[in-house]
């Protein structure tokens, strides 16, 4: 899907969840592209690199995706990492980083996670992008 201008609030949040079963590893591979593509853009530039959403997003490749050279093409290849290879307290949400994964319930938020809140507890090739701005 792809979100124009005119697209509602409502839809906008929605694109991801619209995303077909069949598609999935598809679109995952894709936006792992996009990831890379964004963090490598801006390593350099010391203000961008320093904004905590940039943290964030350069956080959720580390821990989400495999980037390695590859000899041969001049190239770095993004893979993205098997669920098993993610650990549960991994970067699940940009937006949201305090929600992890708890394998009994599903993504979201951990019982301690919960608690702390509420004050009661404890694969493709990518072509390297010119210097960003």
């Amino acid at each position: 899907m792809i979100l124009s201008a005119g697209t509602s609030k409502k839809k906008a949040l929605t694109a991801f969840s619209m995303v077909k079963p069949s598609e999935s590893t598809k679109t995952l591979d894709r936006l792992g592209k996009d990831l890379f593509n964004l963090v490598e853009l801006y390593k350099n530039n010391d203000r961008v690199g320093q904004m905590q959403s940039y943290l964030l997003l350069s956080r959720l490749l580390s821990e989400q995706c495999q980037v390695s050279w590859d000899d041969i093409s001049q190239t770095q290849t993004l893979q993205i990492k098997k669920p098993k290879e993610i650990s549960g307290d991994s970067l699940q949400n940009p937006s949201d980083p305090d929600a992890n994964y708890d394998g009994h319930k599903g993504k979201g938020y951990t019982e301690s996670d919960q608690a702390h809140r509420s004050g009661t507890g404890p694969s493709e090739r990518c072509q390297r992008p010119a210097a960003g701005p």
